[in-house]
Parts: C-alpha cells; structure tokens; sequence
C-alpha cells in the first residue's frame, strides 16, 4: 500500500512539475510576441492580447495551489482555446498558422484526465476551428477592425515560424512528461497486480493458470496476435468465456491489461523478425505490419514504452 501510495504521489509530482514548466514555457512565448508587438511589427491591441495572456497565466498560476489540479487545470482547456480563437483571427486575413496552437490542448487534456475526455475536447476543438472556416473574415471584417492590422509578407513568415518553433516545443513537453507519468502508471498498476495476486486461493490460482495456457496457445501457435483486428472480444468469443476471466487470468500472470499482453507478444515478434530479416530486403512496414501493428505511429510508441528504445535505436543496436 505504501508502494502505491509513494506511486500515486510521484504522478501527482510530475503533473505539477508539468504545470510549473508549460506555464514557465506559456510565458515566455507571450512575452516574446509581446515585445514584437510593442517594438518590432507594432500593433497596440495585439500587444494588450498578449499581456492579458500573460496575466491570465499568472492567475492559473496562483489559482493551482488553491484548488485541486484537475479543477483547475480543467477549466484551463476550456478557456485557452477560446482565447486562441482571437489569435487566429488578428492574422487570418494573411495566415491561418495560428491553428496550430489548438494541436497540443487534446495531448495535455489527455494527460490530466483520459481517452474519452481527450476524444470529446477534440471536438469541442474542431468546432472552434470549423467556426473560423466558416467565418467570412472579408464580410465581417467590421467586427474585429480592432485587431486588423496590415502585415507584409517577411513579417507573416517570421510569426509563423516563430508559432511552429513554439508549438514543437510545447509538444516535445507534453510527450516527454507523459512518457514519464506513464512509466509511473506501469509501476503502480503492476503494484495493484501484484495484490489482487496475492489474494487468490488455490482453486482460483489453478483456474487461471488452466485459462492462460489456452491463451498462450492461441498466441504463440495460431499467433492470432498477428492480426491487427486482432482484440479482446475475438479472444473470448474463440475461447466462449467470460472476458472477466480472461481479464483475470492476462493480469493474474503479471501483465497489466489485454492490451498489454498483446503488446508484449506483437513486439517479441518484431524482435525476432529482425534477428532474421535482411532490411535491406524487406522494409520496417512489412515487419510491423506483419506482427499485427495497424500504424507505424502505434508502433512506433509502444515498441518505446515496452523497449525503452526506439524501433530505429534498436536496429543500431543490431548491427
């Protein structure tokens, strides 16, 4: 329990060191536009955009050590992209780069809350974005003549590049946090295993042994890993058990989830195809592929978290 207790903590721990850097981060990116609407291409409204920006980080900044995180940092994602929508339109008329800071807000949402949630926010994003591809900025043009403001074409490629060399960096943040609360979530799940474990009575113990074995038999002599359809339903449809049990019996023998399982089986496959394969004769798409991956991005990310590497360091290692 103390194991899990120090896990749990240390998730919590790198959500804030999280937080603590994205807004460090946040700040400098609206202070630099800042400085270049008040020196460099002056624009007054866009210059006060920014340092309401900058004051708003300030008040998310003081208002996480009074509430709890996910109050907070939820009620973030709903206002930044509101905030960034009147980013977009100041510099449509010339670009629509601004988009791009609507790309990283799904990930962090992802990473605080879940899946499911991270699916709804991205349509709540896709709406705003949808919104300004259906608002005619040449009809109402009228309506934000506050922030419009004549750009030539140095200063638009110097403020694009400037968005795409920041958004990278936001990005790069994001991911390489969430790698590291994920291998937190790995440790604390093997934890709970290990639990539920040691709980089990004798008749329980021999049943999930007798039900892993005809798992196993189904992945390592039909490989029905190697179909990228491949799923928990088919597996307990085959087997006409219970996918509780099956749950059980995959968590029982030390993997975290079906998933988990199925992982570890499609990239022990990889491994192998590349100690035999010449990859100068086939490519890395048929042996993903091959072993049921249905993307090089799937791939490509659990091969890191199950590896430590990646699939192209791995190769190196080989040679």
């Amino acid at each position: 329990m103390k194991i899990n207790n120090f896990q749990t903590k240390k998730i919590e721990e790198l959500k804030e060191e999280l937080i603590t850097n994205y807004i460090t981060l946040m700040s400098l990116v609206l202070f630099v536009y800042f400085v270049i609407c008040v020196f460099f291409i002056v624009n007054k409204w866009m210059a006060y955009y920014y340092g309401v920006g900058l004051f708003l980080l300030y008040i998310f900044f003081i208002l996480r050590k009074k509430y709890h995180m996910n109050y907070w940092v939820g009620f973030y994602f709903i206002i930044v992209p509101i905030y960034n929508f009147f980013d977009v339109i100041a510099y449509w008329e010339y670009s629509n780069a601004s988009i791009a800071w609507f790309i990283p807000l799904p990930l962090g949402v992802y990473i605080f809350f879940d899946g499911k949630k991270a699916i709804y926010y991205s349509f709540y994003i896709l709406i705003l974005i949808l919104l300004l591809y259906f608002f005619d900025y040449s009809h109402n043009k009228n309506i934000f003549e506050f922030l419009h403001q004549h750009y030539n074409k140095k200063e638009i490629i110097f403020l694009d590049m400037l968005i795409y060399i920041f958004d990278i960096m936001v990005i790069s943040l994001l991911i390489y946090y969430k790698d590291k609360i994920i291998k937190q979530e790995v440790l604390l799940s093997i934890n709970k295993i290990d639990k539920v474990v040691s709980s089990l009575d004798d008749k329980e113990t021999e049943r999930y042994e007798i039900l892993f074995e005809k798992i196993e038999d189904m992945m390592k002599e039909k490989m029905y890993f190697k179909d990228k359809d491949f799923n928990i339903s088919i597996l307990c449809t085959t087997l006409k058990i219970n996918s509780g049990y099956v749950s059980k019996a995959i968590r029982y023998k030390g993997y975290i989830n079906f998933n988990h399982y199925l992982n570890f089986y499609r990239v022990n496959y990889v491994k192998k195809l590349l100690s035999e394969i010449n990859l100068k004769k086939v490519t890395l798409l048929y042996i993903y592929t091959e072993a049921g991956f249905p993307s090089q991005s799937t791939f490509n990310r659990v091969f890191k978290q199950m590896e430590g590497i990646t699939p192209s360091e791995y190769i190196k290692n080989l040679d």
